[in-house]
């Protein structure tokens, strides 16, 4: 475009710019987006007042934010992104945790962190005898590392835990264990046979105890009972609360949960009682509960079942 047309035309482009922001205003106006003035009588925080307000706020808010995972889980993290943050400090080029590339991830990884801990593990090469770090040890410990890094706000491809080399070791320290010989254990399948044998031995707890100690057994009764039905993991199990057995109608609403992502798939049957040979959860829990009264507890409507 000509200079002289673009002189002409440029009274034309800023009213064209003024009229558009009028109307984005317009809109976040509308839906309550736009951010006005603070009214003249609201006295307005002094910075140390906005700091305490905001130190004491974030200081809730992320115990809150880390009940969204356990405890365990929670420590675990800490501790291997202290240990990379140590390893850091050793580096002669200034290299800290925000500014760590994949390459020095995958080097805490492999030079660091899987020498100081294989020590402490049980999986050992079949040949020779040394123990190594498990695959699924050094796959929790990636895994932390990633998880820190989202949380300070790398996300994507700016997260050096979900490089491609240190997936890539990820995936291939497995095999290298694998060819080795390593065979990671993997949880038997508890078979009916064992669940009824286990059954027979609580119950014949139960007859001949009382007080606390018969309790104990009938919540391990119940326990395994849920279990079995629902297919439920342990930490699922240790949560059941007495207000999420339905029992008129059959079915445990336990909410969300690993397993359990949507609210409809949260409703589990449960063997109706009679409906079999063998003891039901309802049955079982039915007489928990009573045993817990004598004792003076009271589930109420928020009581934990196994806990």
């Amino acid at each position: 475009m000509a200079p002289d047309q673009q002189r002409q035309d440029a009274p034309l482009l800023a009213l064209r710019a003024a009229f558009q922001t009028v109307c984005h205003n317009h809109i976040l106006e509308a839906r309550g987006l736009l951010s006005g003035s603070a009214p003249s009588n609201q006295a307005r925080w002094s910075e140390t007042e906005t700091l305490v307000h905001y130190e004491r706020s974030l200081s809730e808010i992320v115990a809150i934010a880390d009940r969204a995972t356990t405890a365990e889980n929670v420590s675990g993290r800490k501790r291997v992104f202290d240990e990379l943050s140590n390893f850091l400090t050793k580096n002669a080029y200034g290299v800290s945790v925000e500014t760590a590339s994949p390459a020095d991830i995958a080097t805490f990884i492999h030079s660091e962190y899987i020498p100081k801990h294989k020590g402490e593990s049980r999986t050992v090469i079949p040949n020779s005898g040394e123990h190594v770090l498990s695959a699924s040890a050094v796959k929790n410990a990636i895994s932390h590392i990633s998880r820190s890094y989202t949380l300070m706000g790398f996300d994507g491809a700016a997260n050096p835990g979900r490089s491609e080399l240190v997936k890539s070791y990820r995936d291939g320290y497995t095999v290298l264990l694998h060819d080795a010989g390593v065979r990671e254990k993997r949880a038997k399948v508890f078979s009916e046979q064992k669940l009824d044998r286990l059954l027979a031995f609580l119950s014949e707890g139960v007859a001949r105890s009382s007080g606390l100690e018969q309790c104990n057994l009938l919540m391990d009764r119940a326990a395994f009972l849920y279990l079995w039905e629902s297919r439920a993991r342990g930490k699922e199990c240790r949560e059941l609360l007495h207000r999420q057995v339905e029992r008129g109608e059959g079915v445990a609403l336990p909410g969300w949960s690993k397993t359990v992502r949507q609210e409809p798939s949260a409703r589990i049957p449960l063997s109706a009682p009679e409906s079999s040979v063998r003891l039901s959860f309802l049955e079982a829990s039915a007489q928990l509960i009573v045993a817990l009264k004598q004792l003076g507890y009271d589930l109420e409507e928020n009581g934990c079942l196994f806990r």
